[in-house]
C-alpha cells in the first residue's frame, strides 16, 4: 500500500480520536451539546452551527453530517484539514443561492467504521467468507440500524425542538463522506420518510480499507433496487486518487442501478472530480456542489 493511501487509512482510523475542543467557525454560531446521551449508541459531542442571517426569525432548514469534528476548524482536527462547512454555506446564502439551513455535525467515535456500515446491506452479501471478514475488518456486527436510531428518534426531536427549524422531510437532509457516505446512503434508504435528500461524496463503496471486493458494491446496489424510489434525492460522488481509487467499480454500477429507476432529471446526480483525492480539503473544495443539489432556491 502506498504511502498516501496509507495516510487515508490511518486518517479513516485515528478521525475517531480527535480531540474535543470546540470549533472556533469564521462565521455564524457555534453550540456544542457535550456527549448527547442515547439509548441506542455510545455519548458522542454535537456541533450545532447556525449561519449569519438578517432575518434572525425565519426557519432553517436542517443537514445531519457525519464526522462533526472534521467540518469547522481545521486548527482542531487531526490533520489539519476540515470541510469549511461554514464558509461555503455563508458564502452561498450571501450570494442568495441556497435557502438557509442549520449544520448538525455528529461527532464519531472508536465505533465509527461499525456505525457507518448498513445493517440490510451487509446482509445481502453473498459471500460469507467475505462477510466474516468484513465483521473483522469494521471491529464486529454493523450498527448502522442502531446509529441511525438514534439520529431519527433522539437527536432529530431534540434538534426540532431547540431551534428554529422545519421539520418536515422536504427540509431535511444527510450528508457525509466516505463511511460517512456509506451510511448517508443508507440514511435515505431506511428513512425516506424522514430525509429527502442525500449527498454522498467519496463513498466507500468496499466497506473495508483491507479489501476491494466488488462483492460489497453489489450488495449495497441489491438494496438500494429494493428501497429507493424516485421519492427522494441523492447525490453521488468520486475523486480518483488515493482511497478514491477503488471506488470506480462501485460508483459506475450505482450510477447505472440509479438510472434504471427512470426518475425525472437531477433526481440522482453522480460526478467524478478526475485526480482528487479521499480528504477533507477536497470534500471542501467541492462542498458547495452537493450543498446546492440539497438546498438550493
Amino acid at each position: 500500500m502506498g504511502n498516501k493511501l496509507f495516510i487515508v487509512v490511518f486518517g479513516l482510523w485515528f478521525t475517531a480520536y480527535v480531540q474535543a475542543q470546540i470549533p472556533t467557525p469564521c462565521s455564524g454560531k457555534l453550540v456544542r451539546i457535550e456527549q448527547f446521551k442515547s439509548n441506542y449508541v455510545t455519548s458522542r459531542n454535537i456541533d450545532i452551527w447556525q449561519p449569519d442571517l438578517k432575518d434572525t426569525n425565519q426557519k432553517l432548514a436542517v443537514i445531519y453530517m457525519h464526522d462533526g469534528q472534521m467540518l469547522f476548524d481545521s486548527l482542531i482536527t487531526w490533520n489539519k484539514q476540515e470541510w469549511n462547512v461554514d464558509e461555503t454555506v455563508q458564502r452561498l446564502l450571501n450570494k442568495d443561492s441556497i435557502r438557509p439551513v442549520l449544520i448538525v455535525g455528529i461527532h464519531n467515535t472508536p465505533n465509527r467504521r461499525r456505525e457507518y456500515f448498513p445493517n440490510k446491506a451487509f446482509d445481502l452479501i453473498e459471500d460469507k467468507s467475505l462477510a466474516d471478514s468484513i465483521k473483522k475488518d469494521i471491529g464486529g456486527q454493523p450498527l448502522g440500524d442502531l446509529y441511525l436510531k438514534f439520529i431519527v428518534d433522539e437527536l432529530k426531536p431534540f434538534i426540532d425542538s431547540s431551534f428554529k427549524v422545519y421539520t418536515d422531510k422536504s427540509h431535511t437532509y444527510v450528508s457525509g463522506a466516505s463511511m460517512g457516505g456509506l451510511i448517508s446512503f443508507y440514511a435515505l434508504g431506511e428513512y425516506p420518510h424522514v430525509f429527502s435528500k442525500a449527498a454522498c461524496l467519496s463513498t466507500h463503496w468496499p466497506g473495508s480499507v483491507f479489501r476491494n471486493s466488488p462483492l460489497l458494491p453489489d450488495a449495497f446496489m441489491k438494496y438500494a433496487k429494493q428501497k429507493f424510489s424516485c421519492s427522494v434525492g441523492v447525490y453521488f460522488d468520486t475523486g480518483t486518487a488515493t482511497l478514491d481509487q477503488w471506488y470506480g467499480y462501485g460508483f459506475n454500477l450505482a450510477e447505472s442501478t440509479f438510472a434504471s429507476f427512470n426518475c425525472r432529471l437531477n433526481t440522482f446526480v453522480f460526478k467524478k472530480f478526475e485526480g482528487a483525492n479521499h480528504s477533507e480539503m477536497a470534500w471542501g473544495s467541492r462542498f458547495q456542489i452537493p450543498l446546492q443539489f440539497l438546498i438550493a432556491k
